[in-house]
């Protein structure tokens, strides 16, 4: 063998001997990471019913045949929360049992496809909380939270916002400073209508005369308070906090067009709900018909990064 040849040999013998302790370690822990009990399998469905303050929520569990090891997910649908529990144990549940729990878009496409008549809130709640279930299951496989496995943190924090509500301006006024002493930047604000329903609003006055017993409710009147409750926190509340309101679809298409424009000038920061799902339709061909793009979104409406320009669909 030449000379160059032996160095060579010696050389590349003593760089594997420094590497071989570190080579080893990664080999062994990579052996560690894939080694452990076979895929976990569904043992159980269940769905646990509870009800803070009032608010119906619906959470499935699914526990596994590995022992201690189990998943939460929410399924929460508080209008309809009765048909939640049986979607999930009369229907979902069979399906689930004896699958492995690790092929999570699988099962969600075909507990999806399984119903026929697919879509739908009940069902459509029921799946998340399934999915949810089975990603919690993964993340505790895994030794971490589920938004790690998701790619981990994009921010360090989130503004959150208050609901403050009365059945008058001062009573909103008093609730939106309640919030903003403790900190929040964000108040979404509602203001009842007197003698009428009002979403969020609180209590009203003495109910206008009607041919039915039940509540009242006239969107214009609606409209015009809202539009004055708007001028009043912008007067006593300031221009840096910001102000949200949810009309939760209670008004004609074109009366939501008509109030989201008289609004821009409030500087919003969120109008949640002008118009209905059904009314999607009719809104994009309002759109359409309009020379420049229109500032307001089919769902909702809302002005990000902090920027003061008119928001946009």
């Amino acid at each position: 063998m030449k000379r160059r040849g032996i160095l060579q040999l010696a050389g590349a013998a003593g760089l594997l001997s420094l590497a071989s302790p570190r080579r080893s370690a990664a080999q062994a822990q990579a052996e560690r990471a894939v080694k452990g009990l076979p895929t976990p399998r569904i043992r159980d469905v269940s769905v646990i019913e509870t009800q803070p303050q009032g608010v119906r929520l619906s959470v499935v569990k699914i526990t596994t045949d590995q022992d201690g090891l189990y998943g939460y997910g929410c399924a929460t649908f508080t209008q309809r929360a009765d048909l939640v529990k049986p979607a999930v144990e009369k229907y979902l549940k069979p399906f689930l049992a004896g699958k492995a729990t690790d092929r999570i878009e699988d099962l969600w496409q075909s507990c999806y496809d399984s119903s026929y008549w697919r879509n739908g809130p009940v069902l459509n709640n029921a799946i998340s909380g399934v999915d949810q279930a089975l990603w919690d299951i993964k993340a505790r496989q895994a030794g971490m939270p589920v938004y790690q496995l998701a790619g981990g943190k994009c921010r360090e924090a989130v503004d959150c916002y208050g609901h403050a509500s009365g059945s008058d301006y001062p009573q909103v006024l008093e609730s939106a400073r309640q919030y903003m002493s403790r900190g929040f930047r964000h108040v979404r604000v509602q203001v009842g209508v007197p003698g009428q329903a009002a979403y969020g609003g609180g209590a009203s006055a003495a109910r206008v005369p009607a041919l039915h017993s039940g509540p009242v409710f006239e969107p214009a009147a609606y409209l015009r308070r809202t539009l004055k409750l708007f001028e009043v926190c912008r007067e006593k509340l300031g221009d840096e906090v910001e102000l949200l309101h949810d009309m939760h679809e209670r008004v004609l298409p074109n009366q939501a067009v008509q109030f989201c424009k008289d609004v821009e000038r409030f500087h919003m920061f969120f109008i949640e709900d002008p118009l209905a799902p059904e009314d999607i339709d009719y809104f994009r061909q309002i759109r359409s018909q309009c020379a420049t793009p229109s500032p307001w979104g089919s769902f909702s409406i809302a002005r990000t990064n902090g920027s003061r320009s008119s928001p946009t669909a």
